[in-house]
Protein backbone atom coordinates (compact mmCIF):
# COMPACT_ATOMS: atom_id res chain seq x y z
CA UNK A 1 0.00 0.00 0.00
CA UNK A 2 2.96 2.54 1.05
CA UNK A 3 4.44 1.91 -2.54
CA UNK A 4 1.20 2.42 -4.41
CA UNK A 5 0.99 5.55 -2.06
CA UNK A 6 4.31 7.03 -3.27
CA UNK A 7 3.93 6.20 -6.66
CA UNK A 8 0.74 8.22 -7.03
CA UNK A 9 2.60 11.21 -5.42
CA UNK A 10 5.57 10.98 -7.96
CA UNK A 11 3.16 11.02 -10.51
CA UNK A 12 1.29 14.48 -9.14
CA UNK A 13 5.07 15.71 -8.08
CA UNK A 14 5.95 15.38 -11.92
CA UNK A 15 2.85 16.67 -13.26
CA UNK A 16 3.31 19.58 -10.53
CA UNK A 17 6.91 20.48 -12.25
CA UNK A 18 5.72 20.16 -15.83
CA UNK A 19 2.82 23.00 -15.05
CA UNK A 20 5.27 25.18 -13.01
CA UNK A 21 8.43 24.64 -16.08
CA UNK A 22 5.31 25.41 -18.35
CA UNK A 23 4.59 28.67 -16.68
CA UNK A 24 8.11 29.87 -16.96
CA UNK A 25 8.63 28.49 -21.02
CA UNK A 26 5.14 30.45 -22.07
CA UNK A 27 6.65 34.29 -20.53
CA UNK A 28 10.22 33.36 -22.16
CA UNK A 29 12.76 32.04 -24.22
CA UNK A 30 13.11 28.02 -23.17
CA UNK A 31 17.02 28.59 -23.62
CA UNK A 32 17.07 31.28 -21.11
CA UNK A 33 14.88 28.89 -18.44
CA UNK A 34 17.29 27.15 -16.06
CA UNK A 35 17.06 24.07 -13.61
CA UNK A 36 17.18 26.80 -10.47
CA UNK A 37 14.47 28.64 -12.30
CA UNK A 38 12.37 25.42 -12.63
CA UNK A 39 13.03 24.75 -9.12
CA UNK A 40 12.31 28.00 -7.43
CA UNK A 41 8.95 28.25 -9.79
CA UNK A 42 7.91 25.06 -7.87
CA UNK A 43 9.07 25.76 -4.52
CA UNK A 44 11.38 23.00 -4.42
CA UNK A 45 15.23 21.72 -4.59
CA UNK A 46 17.03 21.73 -7.37
CA UNK A 47 17.91 17.68 -6.59
CA UNK A 48 13.78 17.20 -6.61
CA UNK A 49 14.02 18.28 -9.42
CA UNK A 50 16.54 16.13 -11.27
CA UNK A 51 14.87 13.28 -9.54
CA UNK A 52 12.32 13.59 -12.22
CA UNK A 53 14.12 15.16 -15.20
CA UNK A 54 17.26 15.23 -16.34
CA UNK A 55 17.33 17.99 -17.59
CA UNK A 56 15.55 20.99 -18.57
CA UNK A 57 15.11 19.93 -22.89
CA UNK A 58 13.74 16.78 -20.85
CA UNK A 59 11.44 18.77 -19.26
CA UNK A 60 10.00 20.63 -22.62
CA UNK A 61 10.55 17.83 -24.33
CA UNK A 62 7.45 16.18 -22.35
CA UNK A 63 5.57 19.33 -22.52
CA UNK A 64 5.54 19.80 -25.77
CA UNK A 65 4.29 16.04 -26.12
CA UNK A 66 1.96 16.47 -24.13
CA UNK A 67 -0.07 19.41 -25.85
CA UNK A 68 0.43 17.35 -29.11
CA UNK A 69 -1.25 14.68 -27.50
CA UNK A 70 -4.13 16.89 -27.02
CA UNK A 71 -4.08 18.35 -30.27
CA UNK A 72 -4.42 14.87 -31.89
CA UNK A 73 -7.15 13.71 -29.68
CA UNK A 74 -9.10 17.07 -31.09
CA UNK A 75 -8.00 15.78 -34.65
CA UNK A 76 -9.07 12.01 -34.18
CA UNK A 77 -12.49 13.12 -33.40
CA UNK A 78 -13.29 14.91 -36.66
CA UNK A 79 -11.06 12.53 -39.00
CA UNK A 80 -11.68 9.25 -37.51
CA UNK A 81 -13.27 6.55 -40.22
CA UNK A 82 -14.09 9.30 -42.71
CA UNK A 83 -12.83 8.95 -46.64
CA UNK A 84 -12.23 12.57 -47.09
CA UNK A 85 -11.61 14.51 -50.74
CA UNK A 86 -8.18 16.78 -50.51
CA UNK A 87 -11.13 19.99 -50.55
CA UNK A 88 -12.42 18.70 -47.19
CA UNK A 89 -9.40 17.39 -46.03
CA UNK A 90 -7.99 20.95 -46.11
CA UNK A 91 -10.88 22.53 -44.71
CA UNK A 92 -10.51 19.65 -41.73
CA UNK A 93 -6.74 20.53 -41.20
CA UNK A 94 -7.62 24.79 -41.30
CA UNK A 95 -10.51 23.92 -38.73
CA UNK A 96 -8.71 22.04 -36.41
CA UNK A 97 -5.76 24.61 -36.48
CA UNK A 98 -8.58 27.08 -35.48
CA UNK A 99 -9.95 24.91 -32.71
CA UNK A 100 -6.78 24.47 -31.36
CA UNK A 101 -6.18 28.06 -31.27
CA UNK A 102 -9.36 29.05 -29.62
CA UNK A 103 -9.84 25.77 -27.00
CA UNK A 104 -6.05 25.37 -25.88
CA UNK A 105 -4.96 29.27 -26.02
CA UNK A 106 -1.31 28.02 -24.54
CA UNK A 107 -0.64 25.51 -27.27
CA UNK A 108 0.23 27.74 -29.85
CA UNK A 109 2.38 30.11 -27.95
CA UNK A 110 4.40 27.39 -25.90
CA UNK A 111 5.13 26.05 -29.63
CA UNK A 112 6.39 29.06 -30.99
CA UNK A 113 8.75 29.06 -28.05
CA UNK A 114 9.95 25.43 -28.25
CA UNK A 115 9.98 25.24 -32.04
CA UNK A 116 12.48 28.22 -32.10
CA UNK A 117 14.79 25.95 -29.51
CA UNK A 118 14.42 22.31 -31.20
CA UNK A 119 13.00 22.81 -34.33
CA UNK A 120 13.35 25.75 -36.45
CA UNK A 121 16.24 25.25 -40.01
CA UNK A 122 16.89 21.42 -38.40
CA UNK A 123 15.45 18.05 -38.90
CA UNK A 124 13.97 16.24 -35.83
CA UNK A 125 16.91 14.77 -33.66
CA UNK A 126 16.30 10.76 -33.66
CA UNK A 127 16.00 10.96 -29.81
CA UNK A 128 13.71 9.16 -27.45
CA UNK A 129 11.26 12.09 -27.71
CA UNK A 130 11.01 12.36 -31.47
CA UNK A 131 10.44 8.57 -31.34
CA UNK A 132 7.62 9.00 -27.71
CA UNK A 133 6.02 11.76 -30.50
CA UNK A 134 5.83 9.73 -33.27
CA UNK A 135 4.61 6.85 -31.78
CA UNK A 136 1.92 8.69 -29.31
CA UNK A 137 0.48 11.18 -31.94
CA UNK A 138 1.78 11.60 -35.34
CA UNK A 139 2.00 14.85 -35.59
CA UNK A 140 4.44 16.70 -37.03
CA UNK A 141 4.90 19.14 -40.31
CA UNK A 142 5.88 16.04 -42.95
CA UNK A 143 2.75 13.70 -41.85
CA UNK A 144 0.73 16.59 -42.02
CA UNK A 145 1.79 17.18 -45.47
CA UNK A 146 1.93 13.69 -46.12
CA UNK A 147 -1.44 13.31 -45.30
CA UNK A 148 -2.88 16.62 -47.12
CA UNK A 149 -0.92 15.03 -50.80
CA UNK A 150 -1.94 12.09 -50.55
CA UNK A 151 -4.49 11.49 -53.63
CA UNK A 152 -3.93 15.02 -54.11
CA UNK A 153 -5.78 15.50 -57.81
CA UNK A 154 -9.05 13.67 -56.79
CA UNK A 155 -11.25 16.58 -58.72
CA UNK A 156 -12.14 18.37 -55.58
CA UNK A 157 -9.47 21.23 -55.88
CA UNK A 158 -7.37 23.16 -59.00
CA UNK A 159 -5.77 21.24 -61.47
CA UNK A 160 -2.95 23.70 -61.62
CA UNK A 161 -1.56 23.29 -58.40
CA UNK A 162 1.41 21.34 -57.36
CA UNK A 163 0.60 19.03 -54.65
CA UNK A 164 3.92 19.57 -52.88
CA UNK A 165 4.56 22.81 -53.20
CA UNK A 166 1.14 24.07 -52.26
CA UNK A 167 0.59 21.47 -48.95
CA UNK A 168 3.90 22.52 -47.84
CA UNK A 169 3.01 26.28 -48.46
CA UNK A 170 -0.16 25.63 -46.37
CA UNK A 171 0.90 24.02 -43.86
CA UNK A 172 3.95 26.75 -42.99
CA UNK A 173 1.29 29.43 -44.21
CA UNK A 174 -1.20 28.87 -41.55
CA UNK A 175 1.56 28.03 -38.83
CA UNK A 176 2.96 31.42 -39.97
CA UNK A 177 -0.62 33.07 -40.15
CA UNK A 178 -1.03 32.23 -36.65
CA UNK A 179 2.03 32.73 -34.96
CA UNK A 180 1.31 36.77 -36.07
CA UNK A 181 -2.16 36.71 -35.12
CA UNK A 182 -1.02 34.94 -31.55
CA UNK A 183 1.23 37.72 -31.17
CA UNK A 184 -1.38 40.23 -31.21
CA UNK A 185 -4.39 38.61 -29.75
CA UNK A 186 -5.00 41.33 -27.27
CA UNK A 187 -4.16 44.47 -29.83
CA UNK A 188 -6.46 43.08 -32.75
CA UNK A 189 -9.82 43.84 -30.53
CA UNK A 190 -8.81 47.75 -29.84
CA UNK A 191 -7.65 48.25 -32.89
CA UNK A 192 -10.42 46.73 -35.13
CA UNK A 193 -13.02 45.31 -32.76
CA UNK A 194 -12.39 42.03 -33.86
CA UNK A 195 -11.42 39.08 -32.15
CA UNK A 196 -8.04 37.12 -32.86
CA UNK A 197 -9.83 34.08 -34.32
CA UNK A 198 -12.30 36.39 -36.49
CA UNK A 199 -9.29 37.43 -37.80
CA UNK A 200 -7.43 34.04 -38.01
CA UNK A 201 -10.62 32.51 -39.07
CA UNK A 202 -10.98 34.94 -41.92
CA UNK A 203 -7.22 34.12 -42.90
CA UNK A 204 -7.98 30.54 -43.66
CA UNK A 205 -11.19 30.89 -45.19
CA UNK A 206 -9.16 32.52 -47.61
CA UNK A 207 -6.61 29.64 -48.32
CA UNK A 208 -9.48 27.21 -48.29
CA UNK A 209 -11.76 29.38 -51.39
CA UNK A 210 -7.91 29.61 -52.88
CA UNK A 211 -7.91 25.96 -53.54
CA UNK A 212 -11.54 24.80 -54.35
CA UNK A 213 -11.56 23.93 -57.92
CA UNK A 214 -14.63 25.64 -60.09
CA UNK A 215 -17.78 23.99 -60.22
CA UNK A 216 -17.22 21.33 -57.04
CA UNK A 217 -19.95 21.22 -54.69
CA UNK A 218 -18.83 19.85 -51.19
CA UNK A 219 -22.20 20.26 -49.90
CA UNK A 220 -24.21 18.40 -52.53
CA UNK A 221 -21.05 15.48 -51.97
CA UNK A 222 -21.52 15.39 -48.09
CA UNK A 223 -25.34 15.47 -48.46
CA UNK A 224 -24.62 11.92 -50.62
CA UNK A 225 -22.22 10.43 -47.82
CA UNK A 226 -23.46 8.30 -45.11
CA UNK A 227 -20.36 8.99 -42.74
CA UNK A 228 -20.84 12.58 -41.91
CA UNK A 229 -22.41 13.68 -38.57
CA UNK A 230 -25.14 16.55 -38.66
CA UNK A 231 -23.77 18.39 -35.72
CA UNK A 232 -20.19 18.29 -36.98
CA UNK A 233 -21.08 19.19 -40.43
CA UNK A 234 -23.14 21.74 -39.57
CA UNK A 235 -20.19 23.65 -37.25
CA UNK A 236 -18.15 23.21 -39.91
CA UNK A 237 -19.59 25.07 -42.59
CA UNK A 238 -20.83 27.75 -40.04
CA UNK A 239 -17.16 28.90 -38.78
CA UNK A 240 -15.44 28.01 -42.82
CA UNK A 241 -18.21 28.41 -44.99
CA UNK A 242 -21.01 30.81 -43.87
CA UNK A 243 -18.77 33.35 -42.66
CA UNK A 244 -21.02 33.19 -39.50
CA UNK A 245 -17.63 33.42 -36.57
CA UNK A 246 -17.79 33.91 -33.45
Amino acid sequence: MQEYKYVKHSDKQRAFILEKAKELFLEQDIKDVSMSQIAQQSNLMRATIYRYFENRDAIAWEIYIDFNKQVNLMRQEKYRDRKLSTYEKIALFLQNMADVFEELPDYYKFFFHFSKEYLNNKLYPDTRFTKELYETTGLTSGSTVAFLMEDFHDGSVREDLDSKEFCVSLVYGTLGAIQIVNNNRDSLPLKYDLSALQVLKGILRGYLEAVKKDGYDHCCRRCNTAFISGAWYLELCRSMWDLKIS
